[in-house]
């Protein structure tokens, strides 16, 4: 099994002249690593670089990291690593990968590594997605997808397409800011109103706080077959509320 928090996107207000990219901005990218050192996953991070770099670079700190996402171009893949070759847990960071002004975030941690991190991770993503969204409001959203989501697993039942769009397919917790949703008016603000709130399953939570709603599926992911039947609840309520044929 592995874990990935998938951010898609981090929408960012266009930069004010004589910038045109948000990444020259250094304020903004003090907000994405002040997020992982505050929610302890920072620690995590050694090495930095682009995706096809041979050999990532090592760093002490993230003076060096912000300084080297100065010079980032549009349209490219950097990553965040714990080691100096891409294997076990790493941050992929996409720049403008939606639209303009913004940054998509992968953040993937797999077998190996889940073996001494497992108990604590899921609440350090949580609390890395909260504390990136209270970092850079007013000046970016979240969305429209943002999810914590689980690999190599097999659900009882596939979700539908209608879920998989905004909710992923294997996401354990999915967060809803409203802001850009207000922003992005075209997704559908009934069925939006309705997961914000009806009543959640037995055994699930939702969480409010300034603005950004966490829906919670599971309450850790130290057990597979708890993960594959909160998946099960999770694609019933969203089928049901969406009106979802089975």
């Amino acid at each position: 099994m592995y874990v990935q928090l998938r951010i898609y996107d981090i929408n960012f207000l266009k930069p004010e002249p004589p910038k045109k990219y948000w990444w020259e901005n250094e304020s903004y990218t003090y907000q994405l690593t002040d997020a992982f050192r505050k929610s302890y996953l920072w620690d995590f991070f050694h090495y930095y670089g682009a995706y096809d770099d041979k050999k990532l670079k090592e760093f002490n700190n993230e003076g060096d990291f912000i300084e080297y996402s100065c010079s980032w171009k549009p349209k490219q893949v950097y990553v965040l690593s714990n080691k100096v070759v891409l294997s076990d847990c790493y941050a992929l960071l996409y720049t403008d990968s939606l639209r303009s002004n913004s940054l998509g975030l992968r953040m993937i941690t797999k077998a190996a590594f889940l073996v001494s991190h497992k108990c604590a991770l899921l609440s350090k993503m949580i609390n890395f997605t909260k504390c990136l969204h209270c970092n850079l409001a007013p000046h970016a959203s979240l969305g429209p997808t943002v999810n914590v989501e689980v690999g190599d697993i097999t659900p009882q039942r596939k979700a539908s397409s209608q879920i998989i769009r905004i909710f992923g397919n294997f996401s354990i917790v999915n967060f809803i800011d409203r802001s850009f949703f207000e922003n992005y008016p075209s997704y559908d603000s009934h069925t939006l109103a309705r997961i914000l709130t009806l009543p959640m399953p037995q055994g699930t939570l939702r969480l409010e706080e300034h603005g950004l709603t966490v829906l919670k599926w599971v309450e850790n992911i130290e057990d597979e077959s708890v993960i594959v039947e909160s998946l099960r609840v999770r694609e019933e309520w969203f089928s049901s509320l969406m009106n979802i044929e089975n």
